[in-house]
């Protein structure tokens, strides 16, 4: 039963959740074409009940992007633990093997900051795109939803 409730939460926050806003953020792009992107945090809420991962942003909407200028895409998504015991991060999967995620492999203690990696390899891949990250903590949220989406012409 766990299994479909969960399958159902999935299908339903990628179906229901509403479009991500480009939240202009800094674009560099390196020598080779590769494109990275920072996402800053701001986040304020506190949770008194354990571990809790507040991201900035779960969604970044590039717009329209040219395939030979932009060979992989790299998205860094700030995050805070603003909850009262230290946050692990434990995995993240991934909707499709053109992704790839960096993210701490140790505690981040109540008050501290983190930084998830996200890579899209685009060489494969024409036309509008939607790609999810789940990611799987020890905070009272535990399964944390990241988007990133866009169109590649």
């Amino acid at each position: 039963m766990d299994k479909h409730l969960f399958l159902f939460s999935v299908i339903f926050l990628t179906v229901a959740s509403p479009g991500c806003k480009n939240n202009s953020p800094i674009h560099n792009t390196d020598s080779q074409g590769s494109t990275s992107v920072v996402i800053s945090h701001n986040s304020t809420s506190v949770n008194e009940g354990g571990a809790f991962l507040s991201l900035e942003t779960a969604c970044q909407d590039f717009g329209v992007l040219k395939i030979k200028k932009n060979p992989f895409i790299t998205v860094n998504f700030n995050f805070v633990n603003t909850g009262n015991v230290p946050l692990l991060i434990l995995k993240t999967d991934v909707s499709c093997s053109c992704l790839s995620t960096d993210y701490p492999k140790t505690v981040i203690e109540p008050g501290e900051d983190g930084v998830i990696t996200v890579t899209v390899d685009t060489k494969n891949q024409r036309g509008v795109f939607n790609k999810l990250v789940f990611l799987k903590s020890n905070a009272s949220n535990d399964i944390e939803l990241i988007r990133i989406k866009g169109e590649l012409k």
